[in-house]
This record gives structure tokens, sequence and C-alpha cells, in this order.
């Protein structure tokens, strides 16, 4: 009887990713692709250990 709940938990989980991966794939078919040309900036700043930015810190505008 346990076997089966864990199959049936199994079950569930498996039909919420089914449910959310087939709106992905639906809106990545039909969707316009949007290109961007800066990299991703970091949320957290990099910071050198005597506490400027850091060298290699891409949000550095200085």
């Amino acid at each position: 009887l346990l076997d089966s709940g864990f199959q049936f938990v199994g079950m569930v989980g498996l039909a919420c990713t089914f449910r959310r991966t087939i709106g992905w794939a639906l809106r990545l078919m039909t969707g316009r692709i949007t290109r961007r040309t800066p990299q991703p900036a970091s949320r957290i700043p990099m910071r050198s250990p005597a506490g400027n930015y850091a060298d290699h810190d891409i949000t550095n505008s200085d």
C-alpha cells in the first residue's frame, strides 16, 4: 500500500511537470526571439578585497 502511495505522488508530480513543460514548449515554438547584446549582470555586486568594485565585475561603470 505504501508503494502505491509513492507511485501516486510521483504520477501527480509528473502531471504537474508535464503541464508546465507543455506551456513552455508552446511559447518556445510560437514566440518571438528577442536577442540581447549586453551580458547579463549579476544582482550581487562583485567587490575586491579592498572594498572597491572588482576588476572583473561587468556592472563596473567606472
